[in-house]
């Protein structure tokens, strides 16, 4: 299964046709419109299977599926008031957690991670804009990017960046550009 996540800068109405060269299974978009609040066809079409999250229409956190073959089942795991999480169930075969962190960034995540820690382990994928790295640690205190990182790796899971070794890479430049 191939799943693309990206922070869309909002407009995504106008731009999801450059993510479908990517073929992929699942679109995890952050700062995207709420499709079922505009009258596009195309959009409400590429839409047509997803889930999205926000109290604002024009900038929230979505879940498209490329078909109506992928099923998803929304978890309905508390967010507690936190926004930008949705947690689903793909196929029957393991969870997603969508992720926007927005201020408090890390915090926030890290909140949602102390309250549904208990539902997530290996078979799970956590997946979105975190807005965080680990040189923002002292900014954060004991909610920081890498308590964070421990406590998922404690549930089996891991970045994408580090399946090689399991250690978390230094990113030195911003990957939004």
């Amino acid at each position: 299964m191939r799943i693309v996540s990206w922070n869309c800068n909002g407009g995504f109405r106008r731009k999801y046709q450059k993510l479908l060269q990517y073929k992929a299974d699942l679109y995890v978009i952050q700062e995207c419109e709420n499709p079922a609040d505009f009258n596009d066809a195309g959009y409400k079409k590429f839409a047509a299977n997803s889930l999205w999250v926000s109290e604002n229409k024009n900038k929230g956190l979505g879940i498209f599926a490329s078909s109506q073959a992928t099923v998803l089942e929304k978890n309905l795991w508390d967010t507690y008031m936190l926004y930008y999480f949705i947690s689903c169930r793909v196929n029957k075969s393991f969870d997603l957690l969508a992720v926007w962190a927005c201020k408090p960034y890390i915090a926030t995540i890290y909140e949602y991670l102390s309250r549904n820690h208990d539902k997530m382990n290996e078979n799970c994928i956590v997946i979105g804009d975190f807005n965080s790295n680990k040189m923002w640690d002292d900014e954060h205190g004991f909610a920081c990017h890498t308590v964070v990182e421990k406590r998922f790796n404690k549930l089996g899971l891991y970045s994408c960046d580090t399946l090689k070794d399991k250690t978390l890479v230094d990113e030195k430049t911003p990957t939004f550009y």
